[in-house]
C-alpha cells in the first residue's frame, strides 16, 4: 500500500507550471510561419521555438486561480468491499434459475446468486412499462431522441462510475425503458438509485436536445449507406417480423415532426405510472435484492400500470408458405447485393425449441461456409444464426453478401437447405448426441 504525502504531492505540483512544458500544434496550414526543420525519418517539416513573453505572462496570472487544478472530489462508486457472498459450486440452497420473490399489482422482483465464478460483481436488469397513447413511427422517433438525450446527461454526471469499473446502459422504447447496471456489486445498488433519482428529475436542456437530434439524424444517414447484409439483418428483418418497427427512412421522415416539448412530455409522464420488473444476479443475498428493491419503488413512487395498459412488441405471425421481399439499397455504387433467407423453426417460448434451433445452427454453421464461401466462392459475408422476437417464432437466418445476382444467390441458398435438411436427417442417434455432447 502507498502512504498518503501530502510532501510528494506538493513537490509533484510544483512541477506543474507554465514555465515547464511543452505545447504541440499540428495543423493543415500554418499561415506565415516557416517550418525551418525537418524530421530526420519521414520528412516532416516543424519548427521549435519558446513560447511568448506575453502569452506565459497570461498563463501565469490563470495559473495562480485555484480553482483551476485542483484533485478530483471523492468518487462514491469505488468499492469499499471485496468481498465474495456467493457460491463458487452449486448447491441445494442455490437456485440454478432465477427465482421470483416478489409479485404484486405492477411489480415483480427475480433473483439469481452467482453460482459460477465467485466474483464480487454483480448484474441488476430494471424495466420500466409504461402508458403508450398511440404506436406510431413518430412515437418510436421521440423515444429515441430522449434515449440519446438521457444518455448525453448521465454520460457526464455518472463519469466516476465508469472511472470505477462500472458500467450501465439505459434504452427508452415506446413500451418503457430498460436499465442495466453491471460492476462491483458493493456499490452497485448506489449507482441504481443515481440512475433511477435523475431519470425521475430529468430536465431536456435545449442545448441537449439539438445535439441528441443531430446524432440521430447521422445514424439514419448512415444507416443509408451500411453494407447490404447489415442494412438486411438490421432494418429490413426487424421490420418484416414486428408490428411496431419501421424502416429508417420512414422513422427520418418524422424528425421533422419531432420537438423538445414533445420530448419533454415523455420524460415528465413516464414514471407516473408503471410496471416494474427488477432482475438482481451476482454476488448478493435475497436480503440485499429485496433492500434494493424496496428502495427503487420508494424513489419511483408511481402508481401501478392497469393490466389494461400493458403493451407488449407485437409479432407478426409469418403463414406457412415462400415469400420474397425485395429492398433497393440506396447507395447505388456499391457493387454488391445481400439476401437474407428465414425458416421459421419453433416457439420462441419453447426452451425445446429454442435448444433445437440453436443446435441446427451449430450443425448448418461450417457446411454453409464451405459450401457457399469456399467452394462456389459467392462472398466474404456467409453465415448463419438464429434469432426471435418476443413471443414470436424462433428464426433460422441463412445471411450471405456477393456481388452475384441476388436472384442467383437466393437459388445457391435454397439448394443448400434441401441438401442440409437431407444430411441432418440422415443423423444417427449416436451421431447426434456426440454433436449434443460436443455443442
Amino acid at each position: 500500500a502507498i502512504d498518503y504525502d501530502a510532501d510528494a504531492i506538493a513537490g509533484f505540483m510544483a512541477h506543474l507550471r507554465p514555465h515547464n512544458y511543452r505545447l504541440f500544434l499540428g495543423a493543415q496550414s500554418h499561415g506565415n510561419i516557416q517550418l525551418a526543420a525537418t524530421e530526420k525519418y519521414y520528412g516532416t517539416p516543424y519548427l521549435v521555438d519558446d513560447l511568448s513573453a506575453n502569452l506565459v505572462g497570461e498563463a501565469v496570472m490563470e495559473w495562480h486561480k485555484p480553482y483551476r487544478l485542483h484533485l478530483p472530489d471523492p468518487n462514491p462508486f469505488v468499492p469499499e468491499s471485496t468481498k465474495v457472498v456467493s457460491k463458487s459450486v452449486p448447491d441445494a440452497n442455490v437456485a440454478t434459475a432465477p427465482t421470483l420473490l416478489q409479485s404484486t399489482d405492477g411489480y415483480e422482483l427475480w433473483f439469481k446468486q452467482d453460482d459460477q465464478f465467485a466474483q464480487p460483481r454483480g448484474y441488476i436488469r430494471l424495466h420500466l412499462a409504461y402508458e403508450r397513447s398511440s404506436a406510431s413511427s413518430l412515437d418510436r422517433v421521440i423515444a429515441r431522441i430522449l434515449d440519446e438525450c438521457v444518455n448525453h446527461i448521465l454520460d457526464k454526471e455518472l463519469s466516476n462510475a465508469k472511472i470505477s469499473g462500472m458500467d450501465y446502459k439505459v434504452i427508452f422504447r415506446m413500451t418503457g425503458v430498460d436499465v442495466k447496471v453491471t460492476g462491483f456489486s458493493d456499490k452497485l445498488p448506489h449507482l441504481l438509485e443515481a440512475f433511477i433519482k435523475r431519470l425521475k428529475a430529468l430536465d431536456i436542456e435545449e442545448h441537449v436536445y439539438h445535439d441528441s437530434l443531430t446524432l440521430l439524424q447521422q445514424d439514419y444517414q448512415n444507416r443509408r449507406n451500411m453494407q447490404p447484409f447489415r442494412q438486411l439483418h438490421h432494418d429490413v428483418m426487424p421490420h418484416l417480423n414486428q408490428l411496431y418497427a419501421w424502416a429508417p427512412s420512414t422513422l427520418e421522415q418524422q424528425l421533422q415532426h419531432a420537438s423538445i416539448g414533445k420530448v419533454r412530455k415523455l420524460a415528465a409522464s413516464a414514471f407516473d405510472s408503471t410496471r416494474v420488473k427488477l432482475l438482481v444476479s451476482g454476488n448478493f443475498r435475497e436480503a440485499d435484492a429485496m433492500d434494493i428493491a424496496r428502495n427503487v419503488q420508494q424513489i419511483l413512487n408511481s402508481k401501478p400500470l392497469p393490466a389494461t395498459k400493458h403493451t407488449r412488441n407485437r409479432v407478426v405471425d409469418i403463414a406457412p408458405g415462400h415469400y420474397i421481399y425485395r429492398s433497393l439499397m440506396a447507395d447505388n455504387s456499391s457493387l454488391n447485393g445481400a439476401v437474407l433467407t428465414t425458416v421459421y423453426c419453433g416457439a420462441r417460448a419453447s426452451p425445446r425449441d429454442r435448444v433445437l434451433a440453436l443446435a441446427l445452427k451449430h450443425i448448418i454453421d461450417n457446411p454453409l461456409f464451405n459450401q457457399l464461401r469456399t467452394k462456389e466462392q459467392l462472398g466474404y459475408v456467409v453465415a448463419v444464426f438464429e434469432t426471435s422476437y418476443d413471443a414470436g417464432q424462433m428464426i433460422l437466418t441463412f445471411l450471405a453478401q456477393s456481388e452475384a445476382n441476388p436472384a442467383y444467390l437466393t437459388q445457391r441458398i435454397d439448394k443448400f437447405i434441401r441438401e442440409i435438411r437431407q444430411h441432418i436427417a440422415n443423423y444417427s442417434a449416436s451421431d447426434f448426441d456426440a454433436f449434443v455432447q460436443a455443442l
